[in-house]
Order: structure tokens, then C-alpha cells, then sequence
């Protein structure tokens, strides 16, 4: 037990001996970076200086960029589909602005400066259709369990990237996006091939509904029991409501008409867009002057140790 004892405590004593070089080799390597980079301050200081001039000219207004973010419900197709419809905005051309201008149908001024678009899957509820995050990494998988986390197919996150929008500018790519794939021809088939089924099935419930009909008030005329006659035989039945079968078809034909009247459009935007900076100042700046101090740094290793890398260089391999 006694050696148990003295064996645990020598563990903890190794431990932290451990811990307190490996915290002491930090403190020194942070106190060599530092005496470093005062022997080399101007190098470094340059490169900061430098990190300054690109970061006030990054922020300034006529300079900045804004995310213009629409969350797009789509009624025909799914995410993927319509995914690439969008995208396709972005196919190079010698008229980049001019066929901006014409697809989304907006003025050539604000398409000059759309600088980016983007589609983001939105990931959520699969049946109900409830979202939950967007997935701007790209990195969502599903588990082969998981019943309840998919890639919503009828939700489709966007993000335009514009310079010095105006008010009016977010509704105008909003009105664009909707207008480009509206018109698009396999958007407009596949609306128009949905749009002929909901009515066929309009179609048929309205056939049963009156078939229903025509039998509940041939029922109700007679009086008493009805019967049924199959071959020789006479089976006699009791008159039943067929009132919830209406109901039922009633409601169904309802879902349907609302589908026809809301959802008339291959997407549809019921949300205002969000406008958000893309790159705040603090962040403009702090990478900007970690980058260029990193650049710094490494300039003055390779010019203090100069002579002993060109050494290595020359050494046969």
C-alpha cells in the first residue's frame, strides 16, 4: 500500500515538474519573440505601418462590403436544384455587369457592385421542414440514424456580397433572385408540371366528393334499412353518415387550392433581407496587423540568419 502511495506521489511530482518546464519554455520563447522583435523594430515596425495603411483603407465606406442574406423558399425543385440555378449567375462572361443587369433585372450600377454570390444549405427538421442553423462551413454530414437533422430540401439560404448598398438595394436583389428563377426554362416546367397535377387531383376529389354525395342522399331517401343485392343474395345494411367523408375530402381539396393560390411562384421570399458589414473594423485590422507582423517576423529570421541558411543551401543534399 505504502508503495502505492509513494508511487502515486512521485506521478504528480513528475507532473508537475513537467508542467512548470513546459510553462517556463513558453514564458521563454515569448520573451526571445519579444527581445527579437525589439532588435528588429524597424522591419517589424514598417510592416505594421503597413498593416495600418491597408486596414484604414479596407474600412473606408467606399471600401466596404456588405452580406445582403435571404433565406428563399422553393416550392418546385429542391436545394440542390435551385442551388445551382442561382449559381450560374456566376458564369463568367466578357459582359459580366451587362448580364447581371439583365437577369436579375436591376440597374447596371448596382450590379457593378455585386461583387459575390453564395448558397448556403440550410440544415433542420426534414419533415416539417423546421430550421435550424445555416451551414456555412459545408461540413454537415448526416448520421445514418438520424431522422430528425437533414439538409432542408425547401429552404435555401443566400448571400449576395455588395459594396456601399442603399436602402433599397436589398429588396431589389431579393426581386431579382425570384425573378431569375422564375424564369428559368426547367424551373418554369417543373412549376408548370406541379401545377397540372394539383389540379388533376382537384380533379378527382371533386368526383368523389360528389360520388359521396350521391350516395349519402340515396341513402337518406330510403327509410329504414338499404340493401344490397349480389347475385341471389340480398344483404341488408345499415344507412350510415357520410358526413367526415366529405369533411375529409373537403379538406383535402382545400390543401390543395392553397397550394395553387401560396405557392403559385417556383420560390417565394416572405422575409425582409438582412444587411450586415462583412468584415468588421476590429477584425479588418487585427488580421491585417497579425499577418504583417507574421511577415515581419519572418523577413527578420531570414535576415539574421542569412549566412547560416546559405550555408545549409550549399551543403550537398
Amino acid at each position: 500500500m505504502e508503495n502505492k502511495e509513494l508511487d502515486l506521489i512521485d506521478l504528480i511530482k513528475l507532473m508537475w515538474s513537467s508542467f512548470k518546464k513546459f510553462c517556463m519554455g513558453c514564458l521563454n520563447a515569448v520573451l526571445w519573440i519579444i527581445r527579437f522583435s525589439i532588435k528588429h523594430y524597424i522591419i517589424i515596425g514598417l510592416s505594421l505601418l503597413v498593416a495600418v495603411g491597408a486596414s484604414i483603407y479596407f474600412t473606408l465606406p467606399q471600401n466596404r462590403t456588405y452580406n445582403v442574406d435571404t433565406t428563399v423558399k422553393l416550392n418546385v425543385l429542391g436545394c440542390y436544384s435551385i442551388s445551382d440555378i442561382i449559381l450560374s449567375l456566376k458564369t463568367p462572361s466578357e459582359d459580366r455587369v451587362g448580364a447581371l443587369s439583365s437577369n436579375l433585372g436591376i440597374d447596371k450600377s448596382l450590379a457593378a457592385r455585386i461583387t459575390k454570390i453564395q448558397t448556403f444549405y440550410v440544415i433542420g427538421h426534414p419533415r416539417i421542414q423546421e430550421p435550424y442553423y445555416v451551414d456555412f462551413e459545408g461540413n454537415f454530414e448526416r448520421k445514418e440514424k438520424d431522422t430528425i437533422t437533414a439538409r432542408l430540401s425547401e429552404r435555401l439560404y443566400v448571400r449576395v456580397v455588395v459594396k456601399q448598398p442603399v436602402i433599397d438595394d436589398a429588396q431589389l436583389i431579393q426581386d431579382g433572385l425570384a425573378l431569375f428563377v422564375k424564369n428559368n426554362e426547367y424551373a418554369k416546367k417543373e412549376l408548370e408540371v406541379r401545377n397540372a397535377g394539383i389540379m388533376e387531383q382537384i380533379k378527382v376529389l371533386d368526383e368523389e366528393i360528389k360520388s359521396v354525395d350521391e350516395l349519402r342522399q340515396y341513402e337518406y331517401a330510403k327509410d329504414g334499412q338499404i340493401s344490397f343485392r349480389i347475385d341471389k343474395t340480398i344483404i341488408l345494411g345499415e344507412r350510415r353518415t357520410y358526413y367526415e367523408d366529405v369533411i375529409k375530402l373537403q379538406k383535402k381539396k382545400e390543401e390543395l387550392t392553397n397550394d395553387l393560390i401560396l405557392k403559385s411562384e417556383a420560390v417565394l421570399i416572405d422575409s425582409p433581407a438582412k444587411i450586415e458589414v462583412r468584415n468588421g473594423t476590429l477584425k479588418i485590422y487585427g488580421n491585417l496587423l497579425g499577418f504583417m507582423y507574421v511577415c515581419g517576423f519572418v523577413l527578420s529570421l531570414l535576415i539574421e540568419y542569412r549566412k547560416k541558411i546559405i550555408e545549409a543551401l550549399k551543403q550537398p543534399v
